[in-house]
């Protein structure tokens, strides 16, 4: 080999071993920025990439038993009278609702009118019937005083002045007087009665309260027909002052029970207020566990305790229907 194919090999040489280091500087580059890369992505998260901590919403934390022993129990809000479910006397189309969800009435206050026409006409019909047969009373009633006094003037006449038939003839008249007085007085109470009995009819068309309260719910609307015959409530009512809670207990707590013990509420997901509670009664009757569906053929072997609360003071942030969780005191620990 001669001297230039040496130097041509040893060029070629070189140029390989410049391109392998070029191409390791590279890769080292690369690797050292990618180290580089994920250094510095760990030390964000680790320091401003990190999320602030959330403080707990105490709102939404479970209600715990302020007693050392309890009886814990699902409450459920409703009016001291009952959720009353208003219906109808009778059929016919809505013609007038006089009040709304939120509205607080007077007992006997209108709710809802049916339609009114024939009744308003029918008492209308009756009471000029009574003022004709007052008339006819007062025309009966001259007739026989008229024949009442002819009658005792001629008992004092002597024998022999007037004849035994023109005598009888009086009294006849007298007794007959009488007899029309009585009978026009007869169908004057009739009328009477029959007029209350309207009376009673058009005032089944407007329904009223039963009690004073609030209205919760209205089912119907003007213009809608309602029978009386249906099961299905027109307005949902209850005395809301002072508000009561029935409260469910699992009937083996039942000997626990004290009905003397203090007893708290709360509302469900807010831990933090309790609601004073007060015995009204206790229902001694055992009976199946059925509200978590609300289907009576639920198959639940529990069977449960009802007892009613009232809750003490006016507040507003509670409202019938809404669910308790409730705690009662007891000396004896389960």
């Amino acid at each position: 080999m001669n001297l230039f194919e040496r130097l041509k090999s040893i060029l070629i040489a070189a140029v390989g071993i410049s391109k392998a280091a070029l191409l390791l500087a590279k890769a080292n580059l690369l690797a050292t920025f990618g180290a580089l890369g994920i250094i510095t992505a760990i030390a964000f998260s680790f320091s401003k990439g990190k999320l602030p901590n959330i403080p707990a919403n105490h709102m939404t934390l479970p209600a715990s038993s302020p007693f050392k022993h309890a009886i814990a129990g699902i409450g459920f809000v409703e009016a001291n009278s009952g959720n009353i479910d208003v219906g109808s006397f009778a059929s016919g189309i809505v013609q007038k609702i006089y009040v709304k969800e939120g509205d607080v009435v007077l007992a006997k206050a209108p709710l809802f009118a049916l339609d009114t026409r024939s009744a308003v006409v029918q008492v209308a019909i009756d009471e000029h019937e009574i003022k004709a047969l007052e008339q006819c009373v007062q025309a009966a009633k001259a007739t026989y005083g008229y024949a009442e006094d002819s009658y005792n003037r001629y008992r004092k006449l002597k024998p022999g002045v007037k004849s035994h038939s023109e005598i009888k003839k009086v009294e006849f008249e007298f007794q007959k007087s009488l007899a029309d007085l009585n009978t026009q007085k007869i169908r004057l109470e009739q009328a009477r009665s029959t007029h209350e009995l309207s009376m009673i009819a058009l005032d089944k068309l407007i329904v009223k309260a039963p009690v004073a309260g609030i209205i919760l719910k209205t089912y119907v609307n003007e213009g809608e027909y309602i029978s009386e015959t249906t099961q299905t409530p027109i307005i949902t009512m209850g005395s809301h002052k002072p508000l009561y809670v029935r409260v469910q207990i699992d009937e083996n707590d039942v000997w626990r029970y004290e009905r003397e013990a203090k007893a708290v509420g709360f509302l469900r997901s807010n831990g933090g207020g309790g609601y004073p509670l007060t015995c009204v009664r206790f229902e001694p009757y055992a009976m199946p566990k059925n509200k978590l569906s609300g289907n009576s053929k639920e198959l639940i072997d529990t069977r449960i305790v009802e007892i009613v609360y009232k809750i003490e003071n006016t507040h507003d942030d509670v409202l019938i229907g809404q669910q308790m969780d409730v705690f009662i005191e007891t000396s004896k620990s389960g």
